[in-house]
């Protein structure tokens, strides 16, 4: 596939993903950061560009007068009780898209309006000139422009151009529209980058956070499908812990080992590959087979009940790796990292070489459609069952999906639950475990 055709498809697919709403961040997320303004995804828009597209439908490239603006920050704004309720009305810009404008909309939006207000004029200058930014005539843009770098919602060099009046570019409101998806918990949901320093930590902290938790109807009906034989297995995750990050350029890598998760990030600064990393966690549940040993005492991360007679399910603590990529090239290079240090072989049983705790079947999927002509993929169907904040997710077969859908409909009694079958592109060793046809 030539090159110029799978950009064009990536940032087709991008802009035309559906409007997600917003989730609840844990205790662990990443706090606002500098704008990212660099366009090395291959396609030709900032980051902040691609995510808006793809979350709040923002098509790049677009008009930039009041109105879209207004548009878009209610979009990302839209499940913010305090606006939803429709007794305050969103923020918006009056007048023309500048920064000076866009500047009090941006705090109100963020809700760092209050902060604002705490800087008098002396603290002003002083936090202007630490930044290298000269003060405008205008004290009330000084001061916005002030709070705005401290709260690292705008760049020092965005604060300079704002204090002499320079024009907001593209990329300055894409960037100002991120912020603010950030600062309200409406953006991305992660730990940090792959190549920082503190990623181990913050990976092992929030690993050592996550106890089994349930959600009564969707672990009822996937007992039932797993007891039927439907399925051999399903996983429960907790919608708050979605790391949303962009689908198609990221891979879910799951496991349930915290040590293989630090080194395989590891792993992938030694290979010169970055990604955005978030741990999601899972409740894993697959049957107990009395053959294994008497039933276990249960602990906070692992537990196994009695579900019929004779019939026993695990319910056993494990994670998704989730790594965003800044580009389809680093993306692809993923796999072949895996098979050459965190993938055992029947010549290399020992898994020497590896990563601790390489499996013989590791599994990782994404939904990106360009890997449907890459022969280490095959497609697979994440059958998605909703409820109530929490997700049921098994993986079957493209030939077994109308089956399990119709199996998992007859369950299905309420219209709280919702099936949602996602197509989903997943590594040749975890096909062959789903099949059964090979061990590797």
């Amino acid at each position: 596939m030539k090159k110029q055709f799978v950009t064009k498809l990536l940032v087709a697919f991008l802009a035309s993903s559906s409007v997600l709403g917003g989730a609840a961040v844990p205790a662990y997320a990443a706090t606002p950061a500098a704008v990212e303004t660099q366009k090395t995804n291959g396609t030709g828009l900032t980051d902040d560009a691609l995510y808006l597209a793809a979350y709040f439908g923002i098509a790049a490239g677009g008009k930039t007068d009041a109105p879209t603006f207004n548009a878009c920050l209610r979009n990302i704004l839209s499940n913010e009780s305090e606006y939803a309720d429709g007794k305050t009305p969103y923020p918006a810009v009056t007048g023309s898209v500048s920064w000076n404008n866009v500047l009090p909309v941006l705090l109100q939006a963020a809700d760092f309006s209050e902060f604002a207000d705490t800087y008098p004029d002396s603290k002003v200058s002083s936090r202007l000139s630490k930044a290298g930014i000269g003060v405008p005539g205008d004290l009330v843009l000084a001061r916005n422009i002030a709070a705005a770098v401290d709260a690292n919602l705008i760049t020092a060099q965005q604060g300079k151009a704002a204090a002499v009046g320079t024009s907001m570019s593209a990329d300055d409101i894409n960037s100002v529209l991120m912020a603010v998806a950030d600062a309200t918990g409406n953006g991305r949901n992660y730990l940090g980058m792959s190549n920082d320093p503190a990623i181990y930590s913050k990976l092992d902290a929030a690993w050592h956070s996550f106890v089994l938790y349930d959600n009564q109807d969707l672990t009822k009906l996937g007992t039932t499908l797993l007891n039927q034989k439907d399925i051999t297995g399903f996983n429960l995750k907790d919608d708050a812990y979605n790391a949303r990050f962009i689908e198609n350029l990221t891979i879910t890598y799951s496991h349930d080992n915290i040590e293989h998760a630090k080194q395989l990030v590891a792993l992938l600064n030694s290979e010169n590959l970055t990604a955005k990393v978030a741990l999601e966690p899972k409740v894993s549940s697959y049957e107990y087979l009395l053959d294994w040993g008497p039933v276990p005492a249960p602990t906070p991360t692992y537990e196994v009940r009695k579900a019929a007679d004779h019939f026993y399910v695990v319910y056993s603590m494990e994670y998704d790796l989730k790594l965003e990529f800044v580009n389809q090239t680093d993306l692809n290079a993923f796999n072949q990292v895996i098979l050459s240090y965190a993938k055992k072989t029947s010549s290399n049983s020992d898994g020497k070489g590896m990563i601790k705790k390489a499996w013989w079947q590791p599994c990782y999927t994404t939904t990106n459609p360009l890997m449907a002509a890459d022969s280490q993929y095959k497609p697979v169907t994440d059958m998605n069952i909703q409820s109530d904040g929490f997700t049921l997710k098994t993986f079957v077969t493209t030939d077994d999906t109308a089956k399990v859908e119709a199996a998992a409909n007859k369950l299905i009694h309420s219209s709280s639950i919702r099936l949602q079958p996602v197509t989903r592109y997943c590594n040749n060793a975890f096909y062959n475990y789903l099949t059964g046809t090979d061990y590797q």
